[in-house]
């Protein structure tokens, strides 16, 4: 698993009709084994986009109130610059990236900090303005999701296949991150693929609380074995500046 930032042509925030060079992400799967296999991704891409989390990200009614005026504003493009962050990627039930100053050590309890909210925020600008308005987040998953059939149709996004040499590349546009500023070192916090999934939550009678379930994912799908396990990977950091 390799990441990367590459430059690459795209559309403005502001002017969907122009084209401008935009920084992406790069998030290349290689298989170097003799093996056909299929992994869980290690995060989700909202139509080129990360999920970061302001508490009510994917929300459109709420999205549509944030206007051209906070998304330009010269406080909020400025707010960031000169500091540094790390951008945790790891997969999770709200969100998949989350960023935080460099000085923390993220692997320990540590406070939620505000720069998420205004990365969710543009995100969801940009998504609700430019793209789609119809693809949600799926927050819940059940049991069906995750059959031999549905992994490859229904969920096939969910997932990665490849044979003996063959490479996925999945990218995601940083232009919320050039528009702010600053340093980000992106980093995978747990480089493990997963053999299992957390599905929609159950009532527990005799602990009177809801529970999350796990299932497993299947052993082998088509002709793809799973892979579960550890990878090799990098980190990759990048200053914005004006």
């Amino acid at each position: 698993m390799e990441l990367s930032v590459i430059w690459e042509a795209g559309y403005d925030i502001f002017k969907k009709d122009s084209v401008v060079n935009i920084p992406k992400l790069h998030f290349t799967y290689r298989n170097l084994s003799s093996t056909s296999y299929y992994l869980l991704k290690i995060c989700d891409n909202r139509d080129g986009l990360p999920w970061i989390n302001c508490g009510i990200i994917g929300n459109y009614e709420f999205s549509l109130r944030w206007s051209d005026a906070y998304i330009r504003n010269t406080e909020l493009h400025n707010r960031y610059e000169n500091q540094k962050y790390n951008v945790i990627i790891d997969r999770t039930l709200l969100c998949d990236w989350e960023i935080c100053v460099d000085s923390i050590d993220f692997n320990k309890e540590h406070g939620f900090n505000f720069i998420n909210c205004d990365f969710g925020y543009i995100y969801d600008y940009i998504f609700f303005n430019n793209l789609s308005k119809n693809n949600y987040k799926k927050f819940q998953f059940s049991q069906s999701d995750f059959t031999e059939e549905s992994i490859l149709v229904a969920s096939k996004d969910q997932f990665v296949f490849l044979k003996p040499g063959e490479i996925y590349v999945d990218t995601f546009n940083l232009a919320g991150f050039k528009l702010v500023k600053g340093l980000y070192t992106f980093v995978i916090k747990q480089p493990f693929f997963m053999d299992s999934v957390l599905v929609e939550s159950i009532w527990d009678d005799t602990l009177s609380e809801w529970k999350e379930e796990r299932i497993f994912l299947p052993d082998k799908v088509g002709e793809y074995q799973l892979y579960s396990g550890p990878f090799y990977t990098n980190s990759v950091t990048v200053t914005f500046s004006k």
